[in-house]
């Protein structure tokens, strides 16, 4: 079957009648002036479908209005060329699912190591400005005095920190608390308000400190941030990576595995009991948790990202050590007030 149409010799705006034969290999295009042109099928492409088909080859067209020509086109030519960039975004987003389930954590690991201390505080410092706005941010001195003391009492207990620690209080009534790669760490007003003590708090800020510490923070950073701007590189083009990066800055982002949250929660009471503080205060306070958070059923924990806090407190329970050398942790204000400082 022959298919008329118009010809452009991609030099000249004049059209041309031609006749076009499709071939297992190709288009044979039979020109007016007798003359013949040959378009191998490698180089086809469709360059619409509707209202008129336009097929072009190099700086050559043709154009004609019978769309029956499509289902002609040689498997290899033209029709392929115009489902090619499709398979191969629907294939590499199979690619990078799996990468992200299998390769990402591994390749999140090694980079993670590899990244010096000053690019992780680089790094947390802007995703700090994204994720915080000023105005949240607790200003009462006395409050973030007292917990600063808190903090560098923790972090004079870890062996040699390439890490400055430091904390914000922000008005969040949530009961939460996390650390951003390079030191920063949040604390939310409606997790310190719950607090009954500064070993309490202490129990909180040394999970998060261990985050960091063990690079967990920024390896999280680099796994689920790497897949964002994969996958939207691959699905735009690259249009929106500036908007991918920018999604760095969400607490999604700061997605832990379960074996990040046991390494943290040993990690941390090890720190709570160098640091001479009363470890099971760290346990108190997830009993706290667990009561200001929904617990799934038994039998679900395999679907779970977190070990759930009942699961936690028995391991921590276990953990500590039976006669821990201990010093009451003295502070210079009510830690009362200091639990309510973000209300002052």
């Amino acid at each position: 079957m022959n298919w008329a149409a118009a010809y452009y010799d991609g030099v000249t705006a004049r059209s041309r009648a031609v006749t076009i034969q499709v071939t297992d290999s190709g288009l044979l295009l039979a020109l007016d002036d007798g003359t013949t042109r040959w378009w191998d099928a490698s180089g086809l492409r469709i360059a619409s479908r509707r209202p008129v088909v336009r097929l072009e080859h190099g700086v050559e067209a043709v154009v004609l209005r019978d769309a029956s020509i499509l289902a002609a086109l040689p498997p290899t030519g033209a029709r392929t060329a115009a489902y090619r960039a499709t398979g191969f975004v629907l294939s590499l987003m199979a690619v990078l699912f799996l990468l992200y389930l299998k390769g990402l954590p591994a390749l999140a690991r090694a980079g993670a190591a590899a990244v010096p201390p000053s690019w992780e505080v680089a790094l947390g410092e802007a995703i700090y400005k994204e994720m915080v706005a000023p105005e949240s941010v607790c200003t009462d001195e006395t409050g973030n005095a007292e917990i600063a003391r808190l903090a560098a009492h923790l972090a004079a207990a870890l062996p040699e920190s390439p890490y400055e620690y430091r904390v914000a209080v922000i008005r969040e009534p949530s009961f939460n608390a996390f650390a951003l790669p390079g030191g920063a760490l949040i604390v939310h007003s409606g997790l310190l308000e719950k607090t009954g003590s500064p070993e309490q708090l202490a129990g909180v800020l040394a999970h998060e400190m261990q985050h960091v510490e063990l690079r967990h923070a920024t390896r999280a950073v680099l796994r689920d941030a790497s897949f964002r701007l994969l996958l939207t590189a691959v699905v735009t083009g690259g249009a929106e990576i500036p908007a991918a990066a920018k999604a760095v800055g969400s607490l999604g982002v700061l997605r832990y595995r379960r074996q990040d949250e046991e390494e943290a929660d040993t990690a941390g009471l090890r720190l709570m009991e160098a640091a001479r503080l009363d470890a099971s205060a760290m346990i108190e306070i997830y009993r706290v948790m667990e009561q200001e958070s929904f617990q799934p059923p038994k039998g679900f924990d395999p679907l779970l990202t977190h070990p759930n806090l009942p699961e936690r407190i028995d391991r921590l329970t276990n953990l500590i050590r039976p006669d821990p050398v201990r010093e009451r942790y003295e502070t210079t204000a009510p830690w009362s007030r200091t639990a309510r400082m973000c209300r002052e």
